[in-house]
C-alpha cells in the first residue's frame, strides 16, 4: 500500500526552508481542488491524502476515474494504514514534519541530509550548467544565458548589458517572484529584489526572450544513475501563470511543436538531459522531474530555450501523460 500526496505548495516552502509553513488560501484552495489528481497513477488499493475526503470523491467522479479503486483520507487517519512507500508532489521539510507529527513511520520519508540536497539541487542556478550542456555545438538553433546575482547593483550592471531581462527568486512557484524588467529598474523593482536578495541570498537573471510556445519534457530519475524520459508537454500559460497542459499522444504534440522547430533538435535535447541528469542525480534524487522549455522568435527564426526551469517534483505535465493514458485506455 502506498501513499500519495499532492502537495502544491512544495515549492514555496522550499523558499522558507521551514517545518512548519501556512500556505496562503489560494494554494489552499488549489490543494482541496487537485487532492484527487494522484489517482491517476496510484494502484489499486493505494491512499490518497487529502483535506477533504467529500471533494475528492466529487472532483475524481467528475475529472479523474470514478472506479478507481483508492482510498481518500485526511492527515487524522494516516495512522490507521502501515504504509510501503510515500510519493508526494515533491518532498520537503513540512510534509515531513507533519506526516511524522500524525503518525507515518519516518523510515519512509528521506532524511533532513537529503531532503536540504533536494532543496540546494531545486534552486535555479542549476539551469546554468545543464543550459551549456544543451546549448553546446547547437549555439544557432537554441538560445539561453543566465546570471546569478547578489545585489540590486548587480542587477543593474546585467540590464544594462541584456536592456530586457527576467529576474527570478532562486525558489519560488505559479509565476510567484518572476519581474520583467525592459530599460529601467524601478524603485518598486529594486524594492522587491532587495528583499528577495535578503530573504533567499541572490536572484537569479536571464534575457528577456520573444516567446513563441511553452512545452516541456518530463522524466523520472530513479537515483541510482539512469534518466528515463517519459514525454512531452505542451502547455498553455497566461503571463507567468499556468493556465492548462495538452492531453493527447506524443505524435500529436510533437506535430504541434513542429511547426516552430526540427524534432531532431528535441530528440537531441532529450537525450542529452538523460545524460546529465543521470549522473547528477545519482544518490541524490530519485523521483519524477521535468525540465521546461520555450519556443523563442530570434531575428525571425524560432529557436528553443531548452532550460528555462528545472522542476525536481512531480508537474502538470506528468499529470497529462498519466490522463492520456488513461483516455487511449
Amino acid at each position: 500500500m502506498n501513499l500519495h500526496i499532492f502537495n502544491p505548495e512544495h515549492d514555496l516552502i522550499l523558499a522558507n526552508n521551514t517545518k512548519n509553513y501556512t500556505p496562503s488560501s489560494g494554494i489552499l484552495k488549489m490543494r482541496r481542488s487537485f487532492s484527487y489528481v494522484p489517482v491517476f497513477w496510484a494502484s489499486r488499493g493505494d491512499v490518497i491524502l487529502t483535506d477533504d475526503v467529500g471533494i475528492s470523491v466529487a472532483e475524481n467522479k467528475a475529472h479523474g476515474i470514478p472506479d478507481a479503486d483508492v482510498i481518500f483520507c485526511t492527515l487524522n487517519d494516516l495512522h490507521r494504514f502501515k504504509f510501503d512507500s510515500i510519493n508526494p508532489w515533491g518532498w520537503d521539510k513540512t510534509l515531513k514534519h507533519s506526516l511524522i507529527r500524525y503518525g507515518v513511520d519516518s523510515a519512509l520519508m528521506p532524511s533532513d541530509e537529503q531532503l536540504n540536497v533536494i532543496r540546494n539541487m531545486s534552486h535555479r542556478r542549476n539551469v546554468l550548467p545543464l543550459m551549456q550542456v544543451l546549448r553546446d555545438g547547437q549555439e544557432d538553433c537554441t538560445c539561453g544565458d543566465g546570471l546569478e546575482c547578489f545585489s540590486v547593483d548587480e542587477i543593474e550592471e546585467v540590464l544594462s548589458t541584456w536592456k530586457r531581462i527576467v529576474i527570478k527568486a532562486p525558489w519560488s512557484s505559479s509565476g510567484i517572484n518572476i519581474i520583467y524588467v525592459e530599460g529601467v529598474l524601478s524603485d518598486a523593482m529594486r524594492s522587491r529584489c532587495s528583499h528577495l536578495i535578503d530573504k533567499q541570498g541572490s536572484v537569479m537573471t536571464e534575457p528577456l526572450y520573444n516567446k513563441v510556445k511553452d512545452f516541456a519534457m518530463e522524466f523520472y530519475s530513479d537515483g541510482k544513475g539512469s534518466t528515463e524520459y517519459l514525454g512531452l508537454s505542451v502547455f498553455e500559460t497566461l503571463g507567468t501563470a499556468y493556465l492548462n497542459n495538452m492531453v493527447a499522444s506524443e505524435e500529436d504534440k510533437l506535430k504541434v511543436l513542429s511547426e516552430y522547430v526540427s524534432p531532431a533538435l528535441l530528440h537531441e535535447i532529450q537525450s542529452r538531459i538523460c545524460s546529465y541528469m543521470s549522473v547528477v542525480c545519482t544518490s541524490r534524487y530519485r523521483g519524477p522531474f521535468g525540465v521546461d522549455m520555450m519556443v523563442v522568435s530570434q531575428n525571425g527564426t524560432n529557436v528553443i530555450d531548452p532550460c528555462v526551469e528545472i522542476n525536481l517534483r512531480r508537474t502538470m505535465g506528468h499529470v497529462a501523460l498519466e490522463r492520456w493514458k488513461h483516455l487511449k485506455g
